[in-house]
């Protein structure tokens, strides 16, 4: 083969890995099946080319260790004692495929700074497109593609469920890191005025989507990033300050012409946590509870929560949402492998964390938005999706393989 032609063969597979990091995100948040089938794919990619190159390192690591034993836990003993093994083992086994997915982008994929950064401008892209269409369904009662809100207090966007804040929540400190080290703000108090003016734009985002939990997560991670950033900046720490208050102000100001989502977003919240056992979660999380309380140690099963509670509750007014799964992280945890899977799981994800906090006095800001992201997701308190599958799980794996790659301290 001669020059001209490896020149061209390189070429060729440089334009298509970049179409496949470009892709990546987009099918993963837009189509269920195309997720899967990306995070089984990069999987099964990243293993044939661990084999090939004989670089085995990333299995040492602290949290995948973690994984590999959590995953192995649900497989040989919690499954078989599940209510329902045929149902548990699959899932059990294949849970592997999620922090897998993480190790592959971390690793090998996000090692290129190149790709990694086609794959941030494209979480980007995506952030703006989904705000930008859901502010335009709020205005105007339907997004771009003529969908309209479901109720006056909830957004769909360009999904077909009221998830726009949902999903961004789980991307959305991908994109305002990507604004932030953006080679075009060159000072660092330019930085910090943009960013400020994005967190206040996506807070606001956030609020109108009518999601109580993608707003008060949405603040939580932010405040991380501003600790973050008046750590870093030795200079102008009280413009950052006197101009976050100002925004913080006029923010206020704004939602205080929308009543009805202020009560929606503010108000139902404050009345949810003041009456939590009798709320509709309450009620959620105390049957995920009596569910456990069969199996305290092993659970009941992964995936086996739907299946038992639906021969326990009888209503069938209440079934599809109270019988998916219990709404939360750790509870979902707990219920379906049982306190040894919480403590296995629960010492997965403080690795992870560690793994972020050791970065803190090389980058700072750097750690702040993977710590924001990471809080996003696995704050104990606060509402969830289902993290044992599903399409939320590869966007949750997916920007933990980001932040995981970006605190490396390499590329």
């Amino acid at each position: 083969m001669t020059h001209t032609a490896h020149i061209q063969e390189h070429q060729t597979a440089s334009l298509l890995a970049k179409a496949a990091i470009v892709l990546m995100p987009i099918a993963i948040m837009f189509s269920r099946s195309l997720a899967e089938l990306a995070v089984v794919l990069v999987g099964v990619l990243f293993l044939v080319r661990s084999y090939r190159t004989k670089e085995w390192a990333w299995v040492k690591e602290p949290w995948f260790i973690a994984a590999l034993v959590f995953t192995a836990y649900l497989t040989l003993i919690s499954a078989p004692m599940a209510v329902h093994p045929e149902i548990a083992l699959p899932h059990s086994l294949f849970f592997i495929r999620w922090p897998l997915f993480a190790a592959a982008l971390a690793y090998w994929v996000f090692a290129s700074p190149e790709l990694r950064r086609w794959f941030e401008l494209t979480i980007a892209a995506i952030v703006v497109f989904i705000i930008a269409d859901s502010l335009l369904q709020y205005f105007t009662g339907t997004d771009i593609f003529g969908k309209p809100k479901i109720q006056d207090w909830r957004l769909t966007g360009p999904f077909d469920r009221q998830v726009p804040g949902t999903y961004t929540l789980r991307i959305i400190f991908i994109a305002l890191a990507v604004l932030y080290f953006s080679r075009y703000l060159k000072s660092g108090l330019a930085k910090s005025i943009a960013l400020l003016i994005a967190f206040s734009a996506s807070a606001t985002f956030m609020f109108l989507t009518g999601e109580r939990v993608a707003f008060m997560s949405f603040l939580l991670g932010s405040g991380i990033v501003i600790v973050a950033l008046i750590m870093t900046q030795n200079r102008g720490r009280l413009w950052i300050l006197f101009g976050g208050a100002l925004l913080a102000i006029a923010i206020a100001g704004a939602l205080a012409t929308q009543p009805k989502m202020v009560e929606r977003t503010i108000g139902s919240t404050a009345g949810t946590i003041g009456n939590f056992w009798e709320s509709a979660y309450g009620r959620l999380f105390d049957n995920a509870l009596t569910l456990w309380r069969d199996a305290p140690w092993t659970g009941i099963g992964i995936k086996n929560y739907r299946p038992i509670c639906k021969e326990v509750v009888q209503n069938p007014n209440i079934e599809g949402w109270f019988c998916s799964h219990p709404h939360n992280t750790y509870v979902e945890i707990l219920a379906e492998g049982g306190l040894i899977g919480l403590l296995l799981f629960s010492t997965m994800l403080a690795l992870i964390l560690w793994h972020f906090l050791k970065a803190i006095p090389r980058q700072a800001m750097t750690a702040g938005f993977a710590i924001a992201l990471f809080l996003a997701t696995f704050w104990p308190i606060m509402s969830t999706m289902s993290i044992t599958s599903g399409w939320i799980a590869a966007i949750i794996w997916m920007g933990m393989g980001w932040a995981i790659n970006v605190t490396r301290g390499e590329g």
